[in-house]
């Protein structure tokens, strides 16, 4: 489930894990880069500048989040022209520092530890476990019985960056009488 005024999921709704797979995770990551290439390609404008001629294909990405990276394989079909020379290309491969595998262990082993107490929040749980994976934390109350939680990674490698998980668990906080 998506919250719709805020766009991201919940991963425990009153007292049921949400949380998508790893898998899953993999999939949405390859998905995004499929629609988002041509984008970041900026169309091959550049190219088209300098009298070359680029044809594509649609792009298929394959991601595999590693321990201290994601992995991008990309089959995308581009045939490049300029004069009487001409190239196809097909396969391409980037692997991007982070550490996204630790986040999202962190945020699964959350989610489990709350299915155990669903009528209350373990602050304890998501602060010992962001503290064992040199990560931190930032909790905000959303609306009655919600909370964000972002999970914040600001060792990616490059300097001054940082790389936030967010999500939304609905707690049921009514006295059971």
């Amino acid at each position: 489930a998506t919250d719709t005024l805020f766009s991201l999921p919940y991963y425990l709704y009153a007292g049921e894990s949400k949380i998508p797979s790893k898998e899953e995770v993999e999939r949405q990551l390859s998905l995004y880069v499929n629609n988002e290439l041509f984008f970041c390609l900026r169309g091959f404008y550049e190219f088209y500048n300098q009298g070359i001629q680029v044809k594509t294909g649609e792009a298929n990405t394959t991601a595999k989040i590693n321990e201290n990276n994601v992995f991008f394989d990309v089959n995308l079909p581009i045939y490049i022209k300029k004069g009487d020379v001409s190239k196809n290309l097909e396969k391409f491969s980037a692997s991007v520092p982070s550490r996204l595998n630790t986040i999202f262990n962190a945020a699964d082993s959350f989610i489990r530890q709350q299915q155990a107490i669903p009528k209350s929040v373990c602050l304890s749980c998501i602060i010992n476990l962001v503290k064992e994976n040199d990560l931190r934390v930032e909790i905000s109350f959303v609306r009655t019985g919600e909370m964000l939680f972002k999970i914040i990674d600001e060792k990616v490698g490059v300097k001054e960056t940082s790389y936030e998980f967010s999500f939304i668990n609905k707690y049921d906080f009514k006295d059971e009488r």
